[in-house]
């Protein structure tokens, strides 16, 4: 099935992917990815509508560094 992506600390990332306005990213969620997965439709609708994340939201803006280096890449 392939590795299961999440950060060490836990909280999925929930962000606009740089320097591409018209894509998103809601991933790191490790194992549990298909069942939280459903869970990422409000925040990333307020990502998408440029709101600021409701109260009590747990998640990593994507910005470089928070996904670590991916190796082969330049």
């Amino acid at each position: 099935m392939g590795g299961r992506p999440f950060l060490p600390d836990g909280l999925p990332v929930i962000d606009r992917v740089p320097e591409h306005d018209n894509a998103f990213a809601a991933t790191g969620h490790g194992m549990l990815g298909v069942t939280l997965g459903a869970g990422d439709r409000a925040p990333l609708g307020r990502v998408y509508a440029h709101r600021p994340p409701s109260r009590g939201t747990h998640a990593v803006p994507l910005r470089p560094g928070v996904l670590g280096e991916a190796p082969g890449l330049p």
